[in-house]
């Protein structure tokens, strides 16, 4: 199977940290379970488009006990022309979830997200821009409240939400298997800001390719310490 760069590079980063854990420590931070996802444009002619690559939004899929947390951050780097402080800016978030991936609530937890980040169940549109290009029919979503792109996720900022009622195995069984893609429209995209795009995430690799490239980056970290 092969890796895309970003997943690739999460990974890599992921195992020399683990690596650096002594045994006790990475005990202890086991009972955290989470795991990290990447976000890309999948309508053709926004793939290989290079004001886009410079959008970076990322997520924590986060086991908390009676449900699964997801924890989005924008983490578009200011660059002073296609990101800056206020933009761009993600305004809605959509979860396609096949059974038996069936949530008995969904919230937004505001505790834990950023200050001036407000979103609120349902919106509109009801299905993620181009979606059905790539047969993404959404069963939940989450918008900003009025007005959107000030109450959305900018750059450095994060959007944090519970879904109660369905486990971390299962929504990582989901992620892994294609049967749970989580998608985000957003908005004030290019110099001007005046586009916007959709993304979606990058299915986690299966555990065999997790293993396998584990095992290549430490062998290759025994050696340089030889």
């Amino acid at each position: 199977m092969k890796l895309q760069p970003k997943v690739r590079k999460s990974i890599l980063v992921s195992t020399l940290f683990l690596c650096s854990l002594a045994p006790t420590a990475f005990a202890q931070s086991a009972s955290f379970a989470q795991t990290a996802l990447n976000f890309v444009p999948f309508i053709a002619q926004d793939v290989n488009d290079s004001s886009l690559s410079v959008i970076n939004i990322d997520a924590f899929v986060i086991d908390i006990g009676t449900g699964t947390r997801f924890s989005i951050i924008n983490n578009s780097g200011i660059d002073g022309n296609y990101i800056t402080a206020t933009r761009p800016t993600v305004t809605q978030i959509y979860w396609d979830m096949n059974a038996p991936l069936v949530p008995t609530s969904t919230s937004f937890n505001a505790a834990l997200s950023s200050p001036t980040v407000n979103f609120t169940s349902g919106g509109s549109p009801s299905n993620l821009p181009g979606g059905t290009n790539i047969s993404f029919s959404a069963d939940y979503r989450f918008s900003p409240i009025n007005p959107q792109v000030k109450n959305g996720l900018d750059p450095s900022e994060t959007g944090v939400f519970d879904f109660q009622g369905v486990s971390y195995s299962q929504v990582l069984a989901g992620l892994t298997d294609g049967t749970l893609r989580i998608g985000m429209h957003i908005q004030e995209v290019g110099i001007n800001g005046n586009d916007s795009k959709s993304f979606v995430n990058q299915a986690i690799p299966e555990p065999s390719s997790i293993l396998l490239l584990f095992g290549t980056t430490l062998l290759g970290v025994l050696r340089r310490r030889r």
